[in-house]
């Protein structure tokens, strides 16, 4: 993880540690602030929700911020505290660190929402949950991420190419069944006996489109995933 991310993370837990007045306050919102970094880290490593991973690193960002400010309120509310404009030089540091952090965080939710509406959805390699596990009758021969590239114009196509043995004749009809019964997948027969089908993936910030492609090959049926994005 690059150290820029860390340090963006990270942050806020410095912040309160300068902003916080009172022992039981700093260990309260530190453990809050501290839980929050270690789930949008998971998210940003994509450990945790990969399909959801913008959407919910958005919102624990918002609930970051709101954390950090809460707790700065709270502590200046307090009438057994000195006024805040008394408050010491660490403090105030403290509470203009947090304030510039919060507004950080809302800019960086504003410039990806942005960014998406003009340049179109950042796009990841396909996850192979949407095909994998298939039927007892058949078994992988290749599970491969072919990464992600750029086609004719701005467009970035990622790949996953998924070989899978059936057996008897009628196996590219019993995947196709598992990929429709099981997986939710709308699929056509094209003109060159293979199946096509696309749907959205995700929610919110993180939806996109995904299609697969079944392909009968002499060795294995292939499927092809593909995601399409401006990014």
């Amino acid at each position: 993880m690059p150290l820029t991310i860390v340090a963006v993370l990270v942050l806020p837990l410095a912040s309160w540690l300068l902003a916080a007045r009172t022992p039981r306050g700093r260990g309260t919102v530190l453990l809050v602030l501290a839980v929050f970094a270690v789930i949008e880290i998971a998210l940003v490593e994509g450990w945790i929700f990969p399909g959801q991973k913008f959407t919910l690193l958005a919102i624990f960002l918002i609930a970051t911020s709101a954390t950090l400010l809460s707790g700065i309120a709270a502590e200046k509310a307090r009438r057994d505290l000195p006024p805040f404009r008394r408050a010491g030089p660490r403090v105030l540091a403290g509470a203009l660190l947090s304030g510039t952090w919060a507004t950080l965080a809302a800019a960086l939710i504003v410039f990806f929402v942005f960014g998406e509406l003009a340049f179109g959805k950042p796009v990841d390699t396909p996850s192979a949950d949407t095909v994998l596990p298939v039927p007892s009758n058949f078994y992988v021969v290749a599970n491969v991420d072919r990464g992600c590239g750029t086609s004719v114009g701005p467009q970035t196509v990622c790949i996953r190419e998924i070989d899978l043995q059936g057996s008897g004749p009628t196996s590219t009809a019993a995947l196709v069944d598992s990929l429709t019964g099981v997986y939710g997948w709308h699929l056509t027969r094209a003109t060159d006996k293979s199946w096509n089908g696309c749907r959205t993936v995700g929610s919110f910030l993180d939806a996109h489109t995904v299609c697969a492609v079944i392909q009968s090959r002499p060795s294995a049926d292939v499927v092809t995933l593909e995601a399409a994005g401006d990014w």
